[in-house]
């Protein structure tokens, strides 16, 4: 596989994050709340599990563009893991706020086992986290996944 063929498919990652996190901000500005005012189950897991994957794929995309192939991303230990795509991402030199490893960090483990997929969860660590905070990791690594020029 080229570099070129690689930078086809990290733009095709980017372009899905960008509409899985728009969907997730459409879904948590008309969620559903509780009567205690707290998020309620039918939207926070879809929210979560929106943004996580968004996360996944800006994350695969600024790793293709820095020279890791298609399949390093996809062997077992690394597929689904944000915290080990975070790893080799900073392998590359490419600094990562804290608020931002805290959000991939937080989604992790759910993420990575496919929870927030195929299960209505009533806790997660993720669900601690604010919005506003998930946004700003969203635009961070949005940020890393643009084309290097150097």
């Amino acid at each position: 596989m080229s570099d070129e063929d690689n930078i086809v498919i990290a733009s095709t990652y980017r372009l899905a994050a960008v509409s899985f996190w728009q969907s997730a901000k459409i879904l948590y500005e008309n969620r559903i709340l509780t009567k205690g005012g707290h998020t309620s189950l039918t939207t926070v897991s879809p929210f979560y599990y929106l943004v996580s994957h968004a996360c996944e794929l800006f994350l695969k995309s600024a790793l293709l563009k820095r020279g890791v192939t298609e399949s390093d991303l996809k062997r077992q230990n690394v597929r689904h893991s944000l915290e080990n795509l975070l790893k080799i991402l900073e392998s590359k030199d490419v600094d990562v706020s804290d608020t931002t490893k805290l959000v991939l960090l937080s989604l992790n483990g759910a993420h990575e086992k496919h929870d927030l997929r195929y299960n209505l969860l009533v806790s997660c660590n993720a669900f601690r986290l604010e919005a506003s905070d998930i946004y700003s990791a969203l635009e961070e690594l949005l940020m890393t996944t643009r084309l290097r020029r150097d």
